[in-house]
């Protein structure tokens, strides 16, 4: 949060903090600064945020489940699974 406060007197607008994954440290620190808020990001209509590599993360592990499955299968009907 100090590293914050120094970001913002000497201007910035934005932050980047990675690994936020409960609100209530994301309450934390958008009540403790005047850069933006959820509120703010809800107001100005921002459609997508980052999520680092949380996404690839889970991408990665739905795929490893799908490959342990089609090798224990022995079969790529999972693939097709709701393709016509």
């Amino acid at each position: 949060m100090k590293r914050i406060k120094i970001y913002e007197k000497a201007g910035v607008n934005r932050i980047f903090i990675p690994y936020i994954t409960k609100g209530k440290d994301l309450k934390k620190v958008a009540v403790s600064t005047n850069l933006y808020t959820i509120n703010t990001l809800t107001y100005f209509d921002v459609k997508r945020m980052s999520m680092g590599l949380f996404g690839y993360n889970s991408l990665m592990e739905e795929f490893k489940k799908f490959i342990v499955t089609l090798l224990r299968k022995q079969s790529y009907d999972s693939l097709f699974v709701g393709r016509k």
